[in-house]
């Protein structure tokens, strides 16, 4: 069984082969290393990210390291 997570609604399936999402219908996708999905929705979360004031918070900082133990 593959992770598979809803474009729209970001819902989470445990299914064999990709199908329609139970819940509103729209495509599934491949849950694990996906790197075409997060490419595809960066420009709306930049846009999200501008929008609501979150954009230049940090200054010129390029990169966060986070330890878990």
């Amino acid at each position: 069984m593959r992770k598979l997570i809803c474009e729209k609604c970001m819902e989470i399936f445990q299914r064999a082969e990709p199908e329609a999402c139970s819940s509103c219908g729209d495509d599934c996708y491949d849950f694990s290393n996906n790197n075409e999905f997060l490419l595809s929705k960066a420009p709306e979360v930049i846009a999200r990210r501008k929008t609501i004031g979150l954009d230049g918070l940090v200054g010129g900082l390029n990169s966060v390291i986070i330890n878990t133990g």
